[in-house]
């Protein structure tokens, strides 16, 4: 777990690999087969959630990152984006799934 101090609030932030699979054909091979990490986020009693998969440069959060980061959002994506690569922020929207919102 790492800590990040952004506007004087501490976030928590752990991660985990993932691997997110069918099982195989009769040619051994996979329908789908995905590998990535998950992160996860903690202030407070807050928890944020998102995924980052290993053939993509985009972070997908499972909420509006706007909304749980408030002003800090800026200085969390930006840690985000440098330690992980990530050039791209999508997040869901309940209503419409995934949306681009960098």
């Amino acid at each position: 777990m790492e800590s990040i101090y952004i506007n004087g609030n501490i976030y928590k932030m752990d991660w985990v690999d993932f691997e997110d699979k069918s099982e195989r054909d009769e040619d051994g091979l996979y329908e789908y087969y995905h590998k990535g990490i998950h992160l996860i986020f903690y202030r407070d009693k807050e928890l944020i959630k998102a995924r980052i998969y290993d053939d993509e440069q985009s972070i997908s959060f499972m909420s509006n990152p706007i909304l749980a980061f408030g002003e800090e959002y800026e200085g969390i994506i930006q840690y985000i984006c440098e330690k992980f690569e990530v050039n791209k922020i999508n997040h869901l929207d309940s209503k419409i799934g995934f949306i681009k919102s960098e």
